[in-house]
């Protein structure tokens, strides 16, 4: 993606979550704690120099930072993940009928959250065998 591109791009995402035009520059660096500078070279287009900024940046505004650098969106699914699906298709199997997608998304989102995932699959599964009875 070139450097246009990946301005208008980023614009967009930055439509999308309501940040307004005016100030948009002032209104990131401060969130990210850069200079202004930085933000409105962002905002056009340019790459950060500084990666922490820029996954900084990325994680506050909810966007791939692979995605703002080369225009295709990270396919790559993380452990954390792997393990939540896990968990949710393991506590379905518990159930005396399928979960239906949106309550399945939940469990999953459920145990993406969790601060102790080694305990959630058992509680998990108690309240599967609760269902069942």
């Amino acid at each position: 993606m070139i450097k246009s591109e990946r301005a208008e791009w980023l614009s967009k995402h930055l439509d999308r979550c309501g940040i307004p035009h005016y100030g948009r520059a002032s209104r990131i660096s401060k969130e990210v704690g850069c200079a202004n500078a930085v933000a409105t070279g962002w905002i056009r287009g340019s790459l950060p120099r500084d990666l922490v900024l820029g996954f900084k940046f990325a994680d506050l505004y909810g966007f791939d930072i692979r995605e703002w650098t080369f225009g295709v969106p990270s396919k790559v699914v993380s452990e954390e993940w792997m393990n939540a699906i896990t968990i949710a298709k393991d506590f379905e199997a518990t159930l005396p009928t399928p979960l239906a997608t949106d309550k399945f998304i939940g469990v999953v989102k459920i145990a993406l959250k969790t601060d102790t995932p080694g305990y959630l699959p058992g509680v998990l599964k108690e309240l599967g065998e609760v269902f069942r009875e």
